[in-house]
């Protein structure tokens, strides 16, 4: 059973139809669903400082959009992960030049800690193009 982790672009994505990647993340949903129902999912992990992002977008002004926010990760039984050990050496690399968001950094640094992460769904590849760190889906 896999370990799924979920950025901040997939769930803005998926509850905003105006976004670039809407049908993309749609099209991941479907897979998702798939997935939890023949038991090949063991939990969706988010760390906190994506919520930050997904909640401080226009996602939570639309309640009908935030209400599906809410009822997918009811849904999904998601695990969120104290990030808290990787927060001061993200803010101490991005002031000594690192030029990567804070919320990025977080996430890098427990995607090449978290050895049982099996899957990073983002559309950031910019940022996350590490083979290791995502698996692409088709």
């Amino acid at each position: 059973m896999a370990y799924v982790a979920i950025d901040s672009g997939f769930l803005i994505a998926l509850f905003d139809n105006k976004d670039n990647y809407h049908r993309k993340a749609e099209d991941i949903l479907i897979k998702l669903i798939d997935f939890r129902k023949r038991q090949l999912i063991k939990s969706l992990i988010i760390l906190w400082p994506i919520m930050y992002e997904v909640v401080n977008t226009r996602l939570v002004r639309n309640s009908t959009n935030f209400q599906r926010l809410l009822d997918f990760l009811n849904s999904f039984g998601i695990e969120f992960v104290d990030d808290s050990k990787y927060r001061r050496k993200a803010f101490d690399n991005i002031r000594s030049g690192k030029k990567i968001s804070f919320t990025d950094h977080v996430i890098q640094l427990f995607l090449s800690e978290k050895k049982g992460i099996d899957y990073f769904i983002t559309f950031n590849h910019r940022d996350f193009p590490q083979e290791r760190w995502f698996k692409k889906y088709r």
